[in-house]
């Protein structure tokens, strides 16, 4: 396993109650950072790019009316052999407002690049949360004096094999599952397409994030294919994407280390399929938890 590091993102919806009709109440293509204000540690980078310069195709939910092909890189640890974070931080529309809806949707677009083969270092990885209510960096390192609302990882590649995605509350981790482990291996290969040795891995590909709220449950999907279901209190706040490099070792590959996100979707209401109707589409079993 190799060490590596942290950057994240996060945006408050403004002016939102709750509502009964179902609706997109905001959405961000991501063509510039004017809903967002950068919050970064050391050697952390967040840049709005054309990422077809990369070769990299338009994500899978283009935003109606943004640009194609844009959308936020981030970069971490790539000189400092640090161990830090760096954030993005929303006031939509101009506002302040925290999501203080009991029932939504949060859905992005994130692509995590590695160079392959996995160089010495590989190991980083995307950050997603909802209910954070502090403005400072969150990631792997800083958990337990930055621990806020509901948050987790997905892993570029075989880095962990044990915690290759990870939910917590707070600073207490509610459930990880890792992609080499028995019983835990459905979800990886069910979700993703990327085998680099293995089993199916997010790396290098488009990933669909999805994390709905439901009167305290909270339900983490990619692709489709739901991780995690966890009964939590901390759903009221702001939303937080990003990415990480959670550990000190410089990749030997930095060129090819980086996370991009686009297309930021919230509804006021749940439209990820149900576990029957996955079944019917034929995307295969659901995870299976491993708790702590």
């Amino acid at each position: 396993m190799q060490r590596k590091f942290v950057s994240t993102l996060a945006v408050a919806a403004a002016g939102l109650t709750g509502s009964s009709a179902s609706a997109q109440f905001f959405t961000d293509g991501i063509d510039s950072l004017a809903n967002w204000t950068v919050a970064g540690q050391a050697d952390t980078t967040a840049t709005v790019i054309d990422y077809s310069a990369l070769g990299i195709a338009e994500a899978p939910n283009q935003v109606a009316g943004s640009a194609a092909t844009t959308g936020v890189q981030f970069t971490a640890n790539t000189s400092a052999g640090l161990g830090q974070a760096v954030n993005l931080l929303g006031a939509v529309n101009g506002g302040n407002a925290d999501l203080t809806l009991s029932t939504y949707q949060v859905q992005f677009d994130m692509y995590l690049s590695v160079a392959v083969p996995i160089p010495g270092g590989g190991t980083e990885q995307g950050l997603w949360g909802i209910g954070r209510t502090t403005g400072n960096a969150l990631g792997r390192n800083n958990r337990a004096t930055e621990g806020d609302g509901v948050w987790g990882w997905l892993a570029t590649e075989n880095g962990y094999g044990t915690e290759d995605t990870a939910i917590f509350e707070g600073s207490t981790e509610l459930a990880d599952l890792g992609d080499t482990q028995p019983g835990e291996t459905d979800p990886f290969n069910n979700a993703f397409t990327t085998n680099l040795g293995v089993n199916n891995t997010p790396a290098n590909s488009w990933v669909t994030v999805t994390m709905t709220a439901d009167n305290g449950l909270v339900e983490i999907w990619y692709n489709s294919v739901k991780f995690f279901s966890e009964t939590v209190t901390s759903t009221d706040g702001d939303v937080m994407l990003g990415y990480e490099d959670p550990f000190g070792s410089i990749s030997a590959g930095p060129a090819d280390q980086f996370g991009i996100i686009d297309n930021v979707i919230i509804d006021d209401a749940i439209t990820i399929p149900e576990p029957a109707s996955l079944v019917l589409l034929g995307l295969g079993s659901l995870a299976m938890l491993r708790r702590r």
